[in-house]
């Protein structure tokens, strides 16, 4: 087992595909990062509503199936930010 490094910061993974969800939380704990997870873009606002700290960055799927998609959520993350007055990277990410 690996010794337990500490975090860095937390990272919000949004993923619809449960085992891309967990191949992608296992990486970024690997890489020492705390990690958060949604499995939709509704689910990621409500986690950077409720986050009382920004995070070091958000990893968006950018299609999302069902509901409301990455580009979406991201645009709805940004004036949520922009009303607590922070900003964290986001980074597109797709299979295709």
């Amino acid at each position: 087992m690996t010794p337990s490094l500490p975090s860095q910061g937390t990272v919000l993974l949004v993923e619809d595909y449960p085992p891309g969800m967990m191949v992608g939380a296992l990486m970024i704990e690997h890489l020492g990062y705390a990690v958060e997870t949604a499995a939709s873009g509704l689910q990621a606002i409500e986690k950077v509503r409720a986050a009382a700290t920004p995070f070091m960055a958000i990893l968006m799927d950018v299609q999302m199936q069902g509901g409301m998609g990455g580009i979406e959520a991201t645009k709805a993350i940004r004036e949520l930010e922009q009303q607590k007055g922070y900003s964290s990277p986001i980074i597109a990410v797709t299979a295709h």
